[in-house]
């Protein structure tokens, strides 16, 4: 185990993954849901987003509340054309957006650094 999955399983919290359910643009340009995945869990280190690396989000997204991420697994982002939705997550009783997700392969230390944007408390 590298030292960044040590430094995860140790000090990260348990955080519910929501992944987006299969879908497709209908003819009106509405989303119509298809069949969704079950939410599983993931240990992960959340972080609060500082000012500086809310100034490289995109613009409309740098006034919410953002926190980071730091685990072994990607999640999903919304793809570019709409076709994939991104996976949400729930820390505390708060649900977020996954906006970003970086990887971080430097031999021993692999790992992906996540945006995440509030949605709504649950």
């Amino acid at each position: 185990m590298g030292i960044v999955a040590e430094m995860i399983k140790r000090f990260g919290q348990t955080i519910t993954v929501y992944p987006p359910t299969a879908g497709d643009y209908n003819e009106f340009g509405q989303w119509e849901n298809g069949v969704g995945l079950p939410p599983y869990t993931i240990t992960a280190s959340v972080q609060p987003s500082t000012g500086r690396e809310r100034e490289l989000l995109p613009e409309g997204v740098r006034t919410e509340e953002t926190k980071k991420l730091y685990c072994e697994e990607p999640l999903q982002t919304d793809s570019e054309g709409g076709k994939t939705k991104a996976d949400e997550v729930v820390i505390g009783t708060e649900r977020f957006k996954v906006i970003s997700c970086e990887k971080h392969a430097e031999g021993v230390l692999n790992h992906y650094k996540i945006f995440v944007q509030f949605i709504e408390a649950e």
